[in-house]
């Protein structure tokens, strides 16, 4: 939903996948204090390896729930366990 909006107003947006809880490789949709949805996308301005999602929108029921996410990724990246594109 988010992703076609974000195509609706201009993104390049080649493709686009949404995952469930089983397809969902984080394996935290639909867990309890997660994002409670998940979608990938590849940006037609950017190369892409595979056709594989580089671009994710998680939502999140609570914006408390948003923040911990953001605060675990900001330790995971300086822990040099992601990439800072991620954020």
């Amino acid at each position: 939903m988010i992703v076609g909006a974000l195509k609706h107003k201009g993104l390049s947006i080649k493709s686009s996948k949404e995952y469930t809880e089983e397809t969902d490789h984080d394996e935290m949709l639909g867990k309890p204090n997660c994002y409670v949805s998940k979608a990938g996308f590849t940006d037609a301005s950017v190369r892409d390896i595979n056709g594989i999602p580089s671009n994710f929108v998680e939502v999140f029921e609570t914006q408390q729930d948003a923040w911990n996410r953001y605060q675990m990724l900001l330790r995971a990246k300086s822990k040099e366990k992601i990439k800072s594109e991620y954020l």
